[in-house]
């Protein structure tokens, strides 16, 4: 950052001066979900019971939308050359492999029943991938940056399929106390007395 000089006497003392500043290319990728609450599909592919009802097999298929933000900056020692952004939807498509044991707990009668389920196998696809708003570039160079972003959620993707079947089983046991349903208590809330309605006097009284 140039010459920090001293004058001692005659002599002129110089020393190297530094700061930090932005250089090279930095890039930033943004991957959101789409309103989950409303887009997340998920579809039941199978659901096969055992034959003595104490364990059931399931596979599901959840679809949701994407959307992606994608900036990519170019420095030359703190001088900004090139700033580039694109914006792009996607739509992933997650399979999900399931095994569930139903235990009776006998705490109480009737006996508490528990789930307890176990992701056996699952895989992520791209189903659809579409860039549509790059800022400031046109043509080929465009097309670079869209398949850039793309490039990154494959990638964001492929690492999560490693991953996903035993962070799904962690995730599961954390919330096991969650799957455990007191047989006692539905039965209660199920089968409570109406509460009677009465009419009505002819001349009801003042209040």
């Amino acid at each position: 950052d140039g010459l920090d000089v001293h004058l001692d006497g005659l002599r002129i003392d110089t020393k190297r001066t530094w700061k930090m500043v932005n250089d090279g290319t930095w890039s930033r990728t943004l991957i959101e979900f789409v309103d989950p609450a409303k887009e997340l599909k998920v579809e039941v592919l199978r659901l096969d019971v055992d034959p003595d009802g104490k364990k059931f097999r399931t596979s599901v298929r959840v679809i949701t939308p994407l959307k992606l933000f994608g900036r990519v900056n170019q420095f030359a020692r703190g001088v900004q050359l090139i700033s580039v952004s694109a914006k792009a939807d996607a739509v992933v498509s997650m399979r999900v492999d399931c095994e569930v044991d139903i235990k009776l707990i006998p705490v109480a009668f009737p006996p508490d029943v528990e789930f307890r389920p176990k992701v056996t196998d699952a895989s992520i696809d791209l189903l659809d991938f579409r860039v549509h708003e790059i800022s400031q570039i046109h043509g080929e160079a465009a097309e670079r940056i869209g398949d850039g972003i793309r490039q990154v959620l494959e990638r964001k993707l492929e690492e999560h399929r490693d991953k996903i079947v035993l962070k799904m089983n962690q995730s599961i046991s954390k919330q096991q106390e969650k799957l455990r349903i007191s047989a006692a208590k539905w039965f209660a809330s199920s089968f409570q007395s109406k509460p009677t309605v009465k009419k009505s006097d002819s001349n009801p009284s003042t209040p």
